[in-house]
């Protein structure tokens, strides 16, 4: 904190949207928040901070704009503060250290009169005066700010010269004068599955099924499906007799259970136990995870839940390729999908005392309105609320599948209720959630296609493909127990996707848009190696480990505005599949057929470089990514390298000439001339401008990649 001389410190206190006193009033969902003026014992307070007080210049019903607080600190006293331990101020002593006092001056005045936008509009210094007092600020003997803006109810801070990580969220107490410029309420109910959590449950249900489903913006149920099998609770005085229903009477209402195996099922239906689970199933043998999950159900007016390793015969393998094929119905179909959140596995629970905790001290500031009234202000860092990071729940592949098809979800999260269905989102702390977008977590797929449908009217740039493709980039993110089923967790949204869509499904591509997706990538982190049980492609991305991207998407409207073009033609395509009765599941092979130009090269895998077997140049000035790390390849070898073929996908007039894949051919003596070259992809390549293109003397040629 010694270097802190001569940096700007500057607070800025975004704000979301203002609440007026008048309209502020408590909701169902803030009940569980019980109005105290005292602040809690976990909130710092400390002589250095107390002495910033934010005064909004304006009441909180007029509209906001920025404006800025100056600290009356002086660089002594901020660096005394750090080291007692304030943590507003803890926040810059890890900061990049400052250069001498002459090259920090210089770099300030550079930066004062530089265009970097991004830099000056943290700041709210858009016209030149505004940078010199900015200037003058940063050089006098108290030179730290505070900057309120209306963008986004939060706190960030900066030095002058550079932007920590650290945000912050602000939130009041309901009973505080302040809490009308802080909408985000302190957070204090503590049991998951208390009374009033579960009358709140039931008010959202009632809201949907009235409101809602009446007006369309919720599908109603149309069908008469009912799962195979389902579990009767046998709620009475707060005792549970569940059992194993089959075929149940139509029509049913029923929940489904997302939550995470963490392992092996100890309470499961197999062919041995299924007739005893018919009779009835011992409620105190079931994981704390299920228990809960049938407490829930019966607490909020149900009679039947669907729970995946008591409705599936687990070593039946027809059974269960007949029940996922029917997976999209189950939970599309269900009533709501109780989501265990915040379990680590199925033996955890979800409705225990709640032991979230803040990452870092939470710190509080007083608050001054314009009328004089003083109030208190907390600010917590804003990783601390990060749950839906945090909760084990949203990294595990099939449980993104579950929550994706369902039409309702209710989640136990490690911090609060959260209610998701196609209208609304709502929680049990009452922070206000913001309006859904395709690509929220939790999102339903049809509350997307409903927004993918309004902004096709507006003329908004939305597409199947851009959901399917935001989709594979959620799902590659998230972990698999069993590597095999890569395909199996995401089918049933694909089945979903492909009745609406009337699209053919080859081993989680669509036919449709096919050659544009084919330019899928691995994100940038080192690779693993190519999994040794097949179970897809070479030209599928559920043939690797890993998230994925789909550059491909931009590639017709290149970066610098130009247009590109497909040069790869389709012959054919085709897959076979594992099991006849699930379409949209594993597939045992897959074969596509093209035409386009193949151009050799030598390809150092490690270093990721290109050297062209001809005269114009060595090197070919782009990027690669590999797919994987392929068997046979070296380890422990300076410049690794193997021959490869590059398949040109697009070709543009624009920064990248070409962008294509990297191919290896896998055919053991050369093809007939009308069967073309068999290759297996391993690889992704883009390159810059030239001015004579590395295909432009290529003929296409006929190639399969499998």
């Amino acid at each position: 904190m010694d270097n802190i001389p001569k940096r700007q410190l500057a607070t800025s206190l975004k704000r979301q949207y203002l609440i007026s006193e008048a309209s502020h009033k408590p909701t169902a969902s803030t009940r569980f928040a019980e109005p105290s003026t005292e602040i809690p014992d976990d909130f710092h307070r400390c002589k250095h901070c107390q002495r910033v007080t934010i005064k909004p210049p304006f009441a909180a019903s007029e509209k906001a704009y920025k404006f800025r607080v100056n600290l009356p600190h002086t660089r002594k006293e901020a660096a005394q503060a750090a080291r007692d331990n304030c943590p507003l101020f803890e926040i810059f002593a890890s900061s990049p250290p400052d250069d001498t006092k002459a090259c920090s001056r210089r770099q300030l005045v550079r930066q004062v009169f530089s265009d970097t936008e991004l830099f000056w509009y943290h700041r709210s210094c858009n016209t030149v005066r505004e940078r010199l007092l900015y200037l003058y600020q940063s050089m006098c003997r108290r030179p730290f700010i505070m900057l309120v803006d209306e963008i986004d109810f939060g706190v960030s801070l900066f030095n002058f010269g550079w932007a920590s990580d650290w945000q912050g969220m602000v939130s009041a107490r309901a009973d505080d004068v302040a809490t009308v410029y802080a909408p985000w309420p302190i957070i204090r109910n503590s049991i998951a599955g208390s009374a009033m959590a579960y009358s709140t449950i039931q008010e959202w249900l009632k809201e949907c099924n009235i409101s809602h489903r009446s007006n369309g913006s919720c599908q109603q149920r149309t069908t008469s499906f009912t799962p195979t099998r389902l579990i009767e609770v046998g709620s009475k005085n707060n005792t549970y007799s569940p059992k194993l229903v089959l075929n149940p009477k139509i029509p049913t209402s029923w929940c489904c259970l997302s939550y995470c195996w963490g392992g092996d099922q100890p309470v499961k239906t197999t062919t041995a136990t299924i007739e005893s689970h018919t009779s009835s199933i011992v409620f105190a043998d079931l994981p704390k995870s299920l228990q809960d999950a049938l407490i829930v159900t019966a607490k909020i007016g149900m009679q039947y839940i669907w729970i995946d390793c008591l409705c599936i015969i687990q070593d039946d393998p027809e059974d269960l390729a007949k029940e996922l094929s029917t997976m999209s119905s189950i939970y599309k179909y269900a009533d709501i999908t109780i989501s265990a959140s915040s379990a680590h596995g199925v033996s955890n629970g979800f409705l225990q005392e709640r032991t979230w905790r803040p990452i870092s001290t939470p710190f509080a500031l007083s608050l001054q309105t314009p009328d004089s009234q003083t109030g208190t202000v907390q600010i917590t860092d804003y990783n601390s609320y990060d749950f839906q990071s945090q909760d084990p729940v949203h990294s595990r592949a099939w449980i993104f599948q579950e929550q994706l098809l369902s039409s309702r979800v209710v989640d136990f999260s490690s911090m609060m209720v959260r209610w998701h269905c196609a209208t609304i989102s709502r929680n049990d702390a009452g922070w206000p959630e913001p309006e859904p977008e395709v690509g929220d977590s939790l999102m339903s797929m049809f509350s997307a296609l409903n927004i993918m449908n309004r902004q096709s009217q507006r003329g908004e740039e939305s597409s199947p493909e851009y959901f399917w493709s935001w989709i594979v980039q959620e799902f590659s993110k998230r972990n698999l127990s069993f590597a095999g089923d890569k395909l199996l967790a995401v089918s049933a949204i694909a089945q979903e996707m492909g009745e609406r869509r009337g699209d053919q499904y080859m081993a989680g591509m669509w036919q449709s848009s096919l050659l544009e997706t084919l330019l899928w990538m691995r994100e940038a982190k080192l690779p693993v190696k190519r999994p040794e049980r097949y179970r897809a492609p070479s030209w599928s991305w559920a043939s690797i480990e890993g998230e994925i991207d789909f550059p491909g998407r931009y590639a017709a409207d290149d970066d610098d505005g130009r247009h590109s073009r497909l040069v790869i033609e389709l012959v054919t395509c085709h897959t076979q599949l594992e099991n006849s009765v699930a379409p949209y599941g594993a597939v045992r092979s897959g074969i596509l057929k093209l035409k386009g130009k193949l151009r050799q090269a030598t390809w150092y895998y490690d270093a990721e470089e290109l050297v062209l077997h001809d005269s114009y140049r060595d090197e070919i000035a782009g990027t690669t990514r590999k797919d994987a790390f392929e068997s046979g390849w070296a380890d422990n070898v300076a410049d690794r390298s193997q021959e490869i073929w590059c398949l040109e996908v697009y070709e543009s007039a624009g920064i990248y000439a070409s962008r294509g894949l990297l191919l290896t051919e896998v055919s053991t003596e050369p093809a007939p001339a009308e069967e073309g070259y068999y290759f297996s992809r391993v690889g992704y390549f883009k390159l810059f401008l030239r001015k004579r293109s590395i295909f432009q003397d290529i003929k296409q040629s006929t190639l399969t990649i499998v």
